[in-house]
């Protein structure tokens, strides 16, 4: 007969037992499969009640596909590469990478993975999430380095993958290039600038800007062809004289120059931003680059040397008390606007020529959305959002980062003379490869030098479903691959809806580009756990809610009880009310279990006298 109910004794005994007998086990044998896409957690050593908020919707429906008789495959992965891990690793040793060089930080990456993948594992275990753990899977282990690597290679013989000089957004912060899913807007407090500038003829003329740090980097000014305030500037060929510099550069005319904003004169600057990029490209503007990659001023000329090697913000402020001083300083009016940010260090992205890998997106921008529309969106609205996020699209997707701890990129370029720059692939059957380490065949050392940019996390989760199957396609995979076992496509992607524009679209991208199918029959898509002040929990706002706390107190059972009342694609607020009536409810089932198993005693012993 069952006794009282004591949560942390009953679920103990029964974690152990489905562990023991691995009652989740996927049957690699049998038929009837459901196949599940698990989002592979972060390895960013912040836990938090909304990381099992997610995850048991996943393991709801897991258990009910079991239920109907289907053999489920249903695997954990690890992320535990990118930016997120060394930012964890730095923060944990309290260094930075490029203080201990490659190899000691990389061995770093290592320790601190596996002691807060351990955190994750018991945690997911905690709240009796079913996986298989025998299907786990880590971004950073062998296979799932040579098959991204594959992929790699795949695309690049595709002719999906280019290399280029060009200018990219970049993270002064963290000291790598990101991709257009990876920025956020955020609202900064600036001012608008009004700048006395001066044409050849003497005649002065006013710009109004919010990065006057820039000057140095003008390299024309423009205004639009229907402005009769300047035709007569176009129609003589004037030039504009740059203040500070005094450096000569064309007056144009452009149509995409908005003539109500600001004095309706601009200036052109590379690059300040993206509308600078379309114009230094449109007229063949020379190109001045004076931001270093730590967001420093970096001036060659010596007339400038007031604000050299200044940190950008700093030398803003240099440069108004240098127009002040000189009369040249018309007005300076307070506003907020809108700046572009890097996701994951919130600095101001700038943007910076450098050469980079890219994946083309923009000339397959049609046959992406036609697969986003083919797929069962849950909620629907969601299909909407991701189709925003496509049509919007201006970038190809930049894959490469410059840091340590990631995928390498399988690729070497010669230095012979007769063939210097030209790129060198291993083969297939050769991955994985450490450029830093790997021979070419018919190459000497000497005549070659690796690649040393690592793939952008988004580059191996976004095949994820092809890491569960350990190919890349028919063609190519691992030996111990299950091209066979019918798990691709899956039939459920779950994931939460701030990374629609970067795991689910990447992952269609990918599966499109490598074997030309949907990566899984259907998404379903969950909000986000808010704190009880309504915002997203977060260490730095102070609102964390740890998931062992509240499972200490209340229960797994209580726990799923609460992500159960959640609706999908809303964001949920966590209130304590929730659990407390879970809780009832656990008991109440509980002693209705205890008064029916009397019963059930009863009848065994009489069937014991019958016989």
């Amino acid at each position: 007969m069952l006794g009282e109910y004591n949560f942390r004794e009953f679920e103990y005994k029964h974690s152990k037992s489905w562990e023991n007998k691995k009652i989740y086990k996927w049957d690699s044998s049998g038929n009837n499969n459901f196949v599940i896409d698990t989002p592979p957690p972060t390895i960013s050593g912040k836990l938090h009640i909304g990381h099992i908020f997610s995850y048991c919707h996943t393991d709801f429906i897991a258990r009910f596909q079991r239920m109907l008789g289907k053999n489920v495959f249903y695997p954990i992965g690890f992320d535990d590469n990118g930016l997120p891990t060394e930012r964890l690793v730095e923060q944990t040793y309290s260094v930075r990478a490029q203080e201990v060089g490659r190899e000691e930080f990389t061995k770093m990456c290592y320790t601190v993975i596996n002691n807060s993948k351990q955190k994750f594992t018991e945690l997911f275990k905690a709240v009796g999430i079913s996986y298989d753990w025998d299907l786990e899977y880590h971004t950073i282990s062998k296979d799932s380095i040579a098959l991204s690597q594959m992929s790699f290679i795949d695309l690049y013989n595709k002719g999906y993958i280019y290399r280029k000089m060009q200018p990219i957004l970049w993270d002064p912060v963290d000291r790598t290039a990101i991709a257009q899913a990876e920025i956020e807007d955020k609202d900064f407090e600036s001012r608008l600038n009004t700048i006395v500038f001066l044409t050849e003829a003497n005649e002065q003329i006013h710009i109004a800007t919010t990065r006057p740090e820039l000057l140095p980097a003008c390299v024309a000014v423009l205004c639009h062809p229907n402005d009769k305030r300047y035709s007569h500037l176009i129609d003589d060929k004037r030039e504009a004289i740059v203040p500070i510099t005094q450096e000569r550069v064309p007056i144009v005319a452009d149509d995409r120059v908005k003539i109500d904003k600001g004095t309706g004169l601009v200036m052109c600057c590379t690059f300040g931003d993206e509308l600078d990029v379309y114009w230094q490209q449109k007229h063949n503007l020379p190109i001045k680059i004076i931001i270093d990659q730590g967001g420093r001023i970096n001036l060659l000329n010596k007339k400038e040397i007031l604000i050299n090697g200044l940190k950008v913000s700093v030398a803003r402020k240099k440069i108004i008390d240098i127009l002040t001083a000189q009369n040249l300083l018309i007005n300076s009016i307070a506003i907020t606007h809108s700046v572009k940010c890097a996701e994951r260090s919130g600095a101001p992205l700038e943007i910076l020529p450098t050469y980079q890998w890219f994946i083309k997106i923009l000339d397959q921008r049609d046959q992406i959305l036609k697969k986003v529309r083919e797929c069962n969106w849950n909620p629907e609205s969601m299909r909407k959002r991701m189709e925003i996020w496509v049509e919007g699209l201006n970038w190809d997707w930049c894959i490469s980062r410059q840091r340590y701890f990631g995928v390498p990129f399988p690729v070497l370029y010669s230095k012979r003379k007769d063939e210097e720059g030209k790129i060198i692939l291993p083969a297939m059957n050769e991955l994985p490869i450490n450029p830093l380490s790997y021979i070419p065949i018919g190459y000497s050392k000497e005549e070659v030098i690796a690649d040393q940019d690592v793939m952008d996390t988004w580059a191996t989760s976004a095949i994820t479903p092809l890491l569960n199957l350990r190919a890349i396609n028919k063609e190519f995979g691992l030996e111990n691959n299950l091209i066979n076992n019918k798990i691709f496509p899956a039939d459920l992607r779950c994931q939460s809806h701030e990374i629609i524009r970067t795991w689910a679209f990447y992952t269609i991208v990918k599966a499109q580009y490598h074997v030309d199918l949907l990566p899984w029959k259907n998404i379903m898509i969950s909000g986000w756990c808010l704190a009880d002040d309504k915002k997203k929990m977060s260490k730095s706002k102070g609102n964390i809610v740890t998931p062992q706390s509240i499972l200490d107190i209340y229960g797994a059972d209580v726990v799923r009880y609460w992500a159960a009342n959640s609706r999908l694609g809303v964001d949920t607020i966590f209130s304590e009310n929730i659990f407390k009536v879970g809780k009832r409810l656990v008991i109440k089932l509980w002693n209705a279990s205890k008064f029916v198993s009397i019963f059930i005693e009863n009848n065994q012993e009489l069937n014991l006298e019958l016989k």
